[in-house]
């Protein structure tokens, strides 16, 4: 099972600092219908994941609604020049499925996962900053494609090893640390 690097630890601290990863406020989180789960089929980090959104949907619903659409490398292979979608339009299949989870369950929030450690990402070389703009990108995708859903939002799970935890990654604010580190040419 793949490690964070000791970069990518001191990453993360800084987008907490920066108030990129937030604490998830599950109220804000529109789950009356359910959501459409799209994240990585990762079985090392599905169980904390699928623990976290029945624990933040228990506010909303007596009953847990979750539909899952996964694959390896999850959100990621939405964008269509993601690194991880190079040999097949997976981003195709994830927005037909999604096309279709809405339309059979009438399900209108759809969260978006990536996570850290990821294998898929590692074998594509990809960076922790490559994964969240992949997953920021693939958040502007299905909002483009789905305009009249009610909510998209991007979660960014992260295992450290010794514990794992879900972060909304708030856009505005990643955006602005983008541009902070371009700014003084430090581009990670």
């Amino acid at each position: 099972m793949a490690q964070l690097s000791q970069q990518d630890l001191e990453i993360i601290r800084e987008l907490r600092a920066a108030d990129v990863l937030q604490d998830v406020d599950g109220y804000r989180l529109n789950q009356r219908y359910g959501i459409i789960l799209v994240c990585c089929s990762d079985g090392d980090q599905m169980p904390d994941i699928w623990r976290f959104q029945n624990g933040i949907m228990a506010k909303q619903r007596q009953e847990a609604r979750i539909h899952p659409i996964t694959l390896n490398g999850g959100a990621l292979l939405i964008p269509g020049d993601s690194p991880l979608n190079k040999d097949v339009q997976e981003d195709l299949v994830y927005l037909k499925h999604i096309a279709g989870a809405h339309q059979l369950k009438k399900i209108e929030t759809i969260v978006l996962y990536s996570h850290a450690p990821c294998g898929a990402a590692g074998l594509a070389k990809l960076t922790l900053i490559d994964v969240i703009t992949l997953l920021k990108k693939a958040g502007q995708s299905v909002r483009n494609s789905f305009p009249s859903f009610f909510q998209v939002v991007c979660f960014f799970h992260v295992d450290n090893g010794e514990s794992k935890r879900t972060y909304f990654v708030s856009g505005p604010k990643w955006e602005q640390w983008l541009a902070q580190k371009q700014a003084i040419g430090r581009v990670v």
